[in-house]
Formats: structure tokens, C-alpha cells, sequence
């Protein structure tokens, strides 16, 4: 145990059956009563339960040593996931017991966003949307945002296709509605996207509210993701605090984070954050909706003309 927030972790993620023993870091003892933790998990767990003042040393000998290492907090590029624990484990080497090379490659995704995207949010004419979608194409546009709750997935599929723009130079963003949020529906609602999108994978896709049961539906978005079906998977509107509860209880973290951000709701704190981890923030409503008369605010007008 690393995180000292994260004590309760081995009650869901370990079968105590196979649990041979518990290693509680420097930093976690320094922050609670080393004994007191020490004595309760033991008794918990009939395992023994040692302090170790080099983590990284320890558990790499425990792994040279034959062990399984599961690891409740550990940010490090060193470390890859364990398909079967959906936990961080160290890697010694290029190789590691029972992880795949997949899964070390989906840890350095590299695929590019552009910057500037065009959402569709509220354009649920679905004439009126196509030919919206078609002009922002034709003006340069390659990042396209829709989403399942939008009701317009067939009328932006209807502008990809008819757009001169090879698909692979165009990226689209949608995402898994509240109704389909959990292992069994998340892939009907992934295909039924796909299908109206009229394309054969999607560049990123979103969980778009943090309600339902989104562990059980991100579950689903990685086969989709390791079967190569969508380039990147991310989710939308997560608090700093369920993103980090995100982010340590799956085999991959998300990649975005699409949040309301904008000159007047900058969320410096949250970017600061995902940028830690490494999670992309995107911002919807950039603008504002328009309101507090952004575009006519004296200080973006002056600086518009520098």
C-alpha cells in the first residue's frame, strides 16, 4: 500500500485467498499509526503485514522472488497493468508475468487531437446539422464532437460521407449515453454510434456522465480499445476526485477529460491535476455559450487584435 488514501483498496481488489503478504509504505505508516494499521489489516487478512522504508526495492524483490505484486497506488512510467488484477504491477525488464505486450503499448498512446474542434451539441435538425457540419468541414475543421444524447450521430455520418476528406485525416469524438453506461450495454451503444456515424472506428470515445454503473461500461470501452475498434477512450464531466478514483481502480486510465472550461471558468486546479496524470483536459463550451458578452469583452477584443 502506497496511497495512504487508498487502504480499503485490497478489500475489493485482492482475493485474499492468494494474498500471502501486505507491504505498507513509509509514507502511508508516517501518516497513520504504523502498529494500529499494521495489527488491523493482519487481522483482517491472518497475513503478515511489514513496513518497508524502499517500496520500489521490496516489491521488485518479491517479484524476482516469484511473487504477483499488486500495487494500490504507484505512479511511475515503470509500471504497466495487470490484466487479471486491473492493478499496476512492476515491470523488471521489458517483461512481465501475465501482461501482455498490448497492454504495455495501449500505456504510451500517442494518438493527436486537434486542438480546435467543432461540437454539435443542440443541432438536432437533422437537415440543418448536416449542412452545419458539412460548411465547418469545408472551413477546415477536423475534429467533429457529437454524442448519442445529441440525437444527431446519422446527420454528422451523412456529412463525413460526403465530405472529400479522407477519414483517417478527420477525428471524431462521441460518447456512451447514461442509459448504456455499464458492461452490458456499453458496446450495444458503442455499435448503434458507430453504425449511424457510418464509419468502422471511432478516434475517441467519451463515458458522458459519471452516473450508471461507468466502471462496468469503461470495462467494456478497453476490449473495444485493445480490439482496435477506438483509437482513444477518455470520459466527461469527472470531478478531480472521481477521475483519481478512476484512474486507480482500472487497467486504463482514461486519456481525456472533457470538462466545461472556459475564460471565465478556467479550472486551473484541474489541469494542474490531469496534468499529472497525464489525462488530456478538453474543454466543452470554450466559449461560454455565448453568455457574459464574451465576444464583446473589452480585454479578449483588445488582445484579439494583438
Amino acid at each position: 500500500i502506497q496511497d495512504p488514501g487508498n487502504l480499503g483498496t485490497i478489500l475489493r481488489t485482492v482475493d485474499s485467498a492468494n494474498l500471502k503478504q501486505i507491504v505498507i509504505s513509509k509514507e502511508t505508516a508516517d501518516v497513520f499509526n504504523s502498529k494500529v494499521v499494521r495489527s488491523t489489516m493482519g487481522a483482517i487478512f491472518r497475513v503478515n503485514v511489514v513496513r518497508s522504508d524502499d517500496l520500489v526495492h521490496d516489491l521488485i524483490e518479491m517479484k524476482n522472488n516469484g511473487f504477483k505484486v499488486v500495487v494500490t497506488s504507484l505512479d511511475t512510467n515503470d509500471s504497466v497493468y495487470d490484466v487479471n488484477y486491473m492493478k499496476k504491477v512492476i515491470v523488471i525488464g521489458n517483461e512481465a508475468n501475465g501482461v501482455s505486450k498490448e497492454v504495455q503499448e495501449i500505456a504510451d498512446n500517442k494518438v493527436k487531437i486537434p486542438m480546435l474542434g467543432f461540437g454539435v451539441y443542440r443541432l438536432d435538425n437533422e437537415i440543418e446539422c448536416e449542412k452545419v457540419v458539412t460548411n465547418a468541414i469545408e472551413a477546415g475543421y477536423r475534429h467533429i464532437d457529437t454524442a448519442s444524447a445529441y440525437g444527431n450521430e446519422t446527420a454528422v455520418g451523412k456529412a463525413i460521407a460526403k465530405s472529400n476528406v479522407k477519414r483517417e485525416d478527420l477525428f471524431i469524438t462521441t460518447k456512451l449515453w447514461v442509459t448504456d453506461t455499464n458492461y452490458n450495454r456499453a458496446k450495444d451503444g458503442f455499435y448503434r454510434s458507430m453504425d449511424k456515424l457510418g464509419v468502422d472506428y471511432i478516434d475517441l470515445y467519451l463515458i458522458h456522465q459519471p452516473f450508471n454503473d461507468y466502471y462496468g461500461a469503461w470495462r467494456a470501452m478497453e476490449e473495444l480499445y485493445c480490439e482496435g475498434k477506438i483509437r482513444a477512450i477518455g470520459v466527461d464531466n469527472f470531478s478531480q476526485v472521481q477521475l483519481a478514483d478512476f484512474i486507480t481502480f482500472n487497467k486504463i486510465k482514461p486519456l481525456v477529460n472533457l470538462v466545461e472550461s472556459n475564460v471565465f471558468y478556467q479550472r486551473s486546479d484541474d489541469l494542474l491535476y490531469m496534468q499529472s496524470k497525464n489525462v488530456q483536459m478538453e474543454a466543452w463550451s470554450p466559449f461560454g455559450a455565448g453568455n457574459k458578452n464574451i465576444f464583446e469583452n473589452k480585454v479578449l477584443t483588445s488582445l484579439s487584435h494583438k
